[in-house]
């Protein structure tokens, strides 16, 4: 793996670049993987806000109206919320590592950026590297270095470009899902749950009204890979990761509404609903618990 120092849009980054894909992550900015390259096509894969500058997010700033693009970790929630944890301090708007500064360095071929949160008392580490085949790994580990059990979610926030014809591939059959939310009501109002239809996965033509929705898998089936075929490159950009530590999957399908973007997200998590208190009311709690540590490896490839 080639990884040197570069820029996106006007602030610093650094570049992870493997035979067949170029990334850009921003240690500064929440360790955020900020652009995928596609290197054959030289094809972004991830949809990008068009402001040529980036508005980074911050501990205290609105989530929607800064950069909402490319690839987020999400942790401890999506959702604010509070779940009586760290003197029940408020879990931010889709979490806090995204928020904040990360340390980072280059070793061995490697870039680990990190992160310990005074606010809620964990460790944060997340390393990039070059998978066996060639796919670009992020390895992440979560530890909890407080006394108390950690009530929380994991996940990534993957937003792909989207393009007219496009499907989202979970390679394993699910009858259901649960609605979280329709802008026009299409298929569901939030905690229906309803029969998964194609039309459900596939990105309807763009329009800056197009509708905007979100649902979860409903059930612990996903096997350990999940993707978007993207029909102008005839491929499918695929997310590969351990299963036992993110069975739930999210899709966020965005045909316009929101920003007038243009974009699918695919959202593998720890827990499902969108905030640890939700997972906890329908039965599926994810708990880091007191000096333990997570771990999930996440891989990037298209094929």
């Amino acid at each position: 793996m080639n990884i040197f120092e570069t820029t996106f849009k006007n602030i610093s980054g650094i570049c992870a670049e493997t035979e067949t894909l170029r990334a850009i992550f921003l240690p500064e900015h929440g360790a955020k993987l900020v652009s995928l390259v596609y290197k054959q096509k030289n094809y972004e894969l991830f949809a990008q806000d068009e402001n040529p500058i980036y508005l980074p997010q911050s501990e205290t700033s609105n989530y929607v109206e800064q950069e909402v693009s490319a690839a987020d970790d999400l942790f401890p929630t999506i959702d604010p919320c509070k779940t009586g944890f760290a003197n029940n301090t408020e879990y931010p708007c889709h979490g806090e590592t995204l928020r904040v500064k990360h340390d980072y360095q280059i070793c061995d071929n490697k870039l680990i950026m990190s992160f310990t949160s005074k606010k809620f008392g964990y460790r944060f580490v997340k390393t990039v590297s070059c998978g066996e085949n060639g796919e670009l790994t992020t390895s992440y580990e979560i530890t909890n270095q407080t006394d108390a059990d950690f009530p929380c979610i994991f996940g990534l926030h993957c937003m792909f470009r989207a393009e007219e014809g496009g499907k989202v591939v979970t390679f394993e059959n699910c009858d259901e899902v649960t609605v979280m939310f329709d802008e026009d009501k299409e298929f569901g109002h939030p905690w229906d749950r309803v029969k998964l239809s194609d039309k459900m996965l596939a990105s309807e033509r763009y329009s800056k009204d197009g509708n905007a929705y979100k649902y979860y898998l409903c059930d612990k089936k996903i096997k350990n890979q999940c993707g978007y075929f993207n029909p102008v490159l005839d491929k499918t950009v695929m997310l590969s990761y351990n299963s036992r530590a993110m069975p739930y999957l999210g899709v966020w399908m965005n045909n316009g509404k929101f920003k007038e973007m243009y974009n699918v997200a695919l959202e593998p998590c720890s827990a499902p609903y969108d905030s640890p208190v939700n997972a906890r009311n329908q039965g599926c709690e994810f708990i880091i618990k007191a000096g333990e540590t997570y771990r999930v490896d996440v891989s990037y490839d298209v094929k």
